[in-house]
């Protein structure tokens, strides 16, 4: 487990690591994006997204997931699933937010060539000002009546 995260309590928790598209698709024959991200949300509300899984591969893949350990996102009960060569599958992820706050947490997926990770994550929304460095006017009068 590498890297982490600081929750609004100040306690850190281990926060697995997420491979690189093309390592997982090479090391585990399975194409799927890295991460879910939801942002500002609001709280009480029930947002979905489906998390696509391919097999890349030659091989039959057969895996299953854990669900995450927070309580915010949720999947349906897991079961095995098993893909063919150049078949998918969709699993819906829903995530359900009680406060306006960060939410940070991992799907681990079981296969026969190990585990690996998907990441869901929740932002909060960001207000900012972007300047230019400095401004540049050219050549102009200065003082002229």
């Amino acid at each position: 487990m590498v890297g982490a995260t600081a929750t609004q309590n100040s306690i850190t928790q281990l926060v697995p690591e997420v491979l690189a598209r093309e390592s997982r698709s090479r090391r585990f024959g399975i194409d799927c994006p890295s991460e879910l991200r939801w942002h500002a949300k609001e709280p009480g509300g029930d947002y979905k997204q489906k998390l696509l899984l391919k097999n890349i591969s030659n091989q039959v893949i057969k895996f299953k997931y854990v669900l995450p350990k927070t309580s915010f996102f949720f999947l349906n009960f897991p079961d095995v699933i098993t893909l063919s060569p150049g078949m998918a599958a969709t699993v819906d992820v829903s995530f359900r937010p009680i406060r306006s706050e960060l939410y940070d947490d991992v799907i681990e997926f079981l296969t026969s060539n190990g585990n690996f990770f998907v990441r869901v994550i929740a932002t909060l929304p960001e207000f900012g000002v972007q300047m230019q460095e400095y401004l540049d006017f050219g050549f102009a009068t200065c003082k002229e009546p």
